[in-house]
């Protein structure tokens, strides 16, 4: 569902198959390295780690609201889930941390010698969770 969405529907995306881990310079080249982050806010009555896009609009789609928050600033999601008073979905309170970049690329050393050429990237998953090999 996800490719065919983001990839199969669009005309600006081609699709790449490719491994989880990846040379540096991959990521560098397609931009991921400069900006390959979720705005992501925290519950912290049940420690609910979720999107804010996601939060936000979940939120106003079960109110029976079609709203779209992607590409907004981290300033105005917050602002939108505080003045809309958007309870967690989880335990249903209302105890937020700030929305935050979360980078979803997991720089690792590959080889025995500690240089630049040897840096990749694992993906993460929105989660934090490091996807597995």
């Amino acid at each position: 569902m996800w490719w065919k969405n983001f990839v199969q529907e669009r005309s600006d995306i081609v699709g790449l198959d490719a491994g989880i881990i990846s040379h540096h310079r991959i990521w560098e080249a397609s931009g991921h390295v400069a900006g390959f982050a979720d705005a992501m806010i925290d519950c912290k009555n049940c420690k609910a780690r979720m999107r804010a896009d996601h939060l936000i609009e979940n939120y106003f789609s079960g109110k029976g609201e079609d709203r779209k928050v992607e590409g907004l600033s981290l300033e105005e999601l917050e602002k939108i889930v505080q003045e809309n008073k958007i309870p967690c979905p989880n335990c249903g309170k209302q105890e937020w941390t700030k929305v935050r970049k979360f980078n979803l690329l997991f720089p690792v050393q590959l080889g025995i010698v500690e240089v630049k050429r040897s840096r990749v990237f694992k993906r993460r998953n929105s989660t934090g969770n490091v996807h597995q090999l």
